[in-house]
């Protein structure tokens, strides 16, 4: 996956429940930079670019959530989760609507 990857594509990272977009700004041989604030590796292992790999805090390797563990970038591509996210999205709010309409709530 990391391989496939080039500079100025469009990415998603993931960590746990947590999402958020990114841009690929380096592709080297030994890995990628996503945003020029994480580095993904070759195995995909993320970590804080201003930080060596090596660090540990707390035993999260200072990247990623605390709650939820290290980023990884999305093996989906980036135009399929976005509109996967939007059908969720929007499956959410038809049954929030419903909900409102059942509990007699004005929108």
């Amino acid at each position: 996956m990391i391989g496939a990857l080039a500079v100025g594509q469009n990415v998603y990272l993931l960590s746990g429940c947590y999402h958020c977009e990114g841009k690929v700004t380096k592709v080297t041989p030994e890995g990628v930079d996503v945003d020029e604030l994480l580095h993904f590796d070759v195995n995909g292992r993320s970590y804080v670019t201003e930080l060596p790999s090596s660090y540990d805090s707390a035993g999260w390797d200072g990247n990623g959530t605390f709650e939820c563990g290290p980023w990884y970038i999305d093996d989906m591509p980036f135009a399929e989760r976005t509109a996967w996210f939007e059908a969720k999205r929007k499956a959410w709010l038809e049954e929030e609507e419903a909900r409102k309409l059942r509990d007699g709530e004005n929108s």
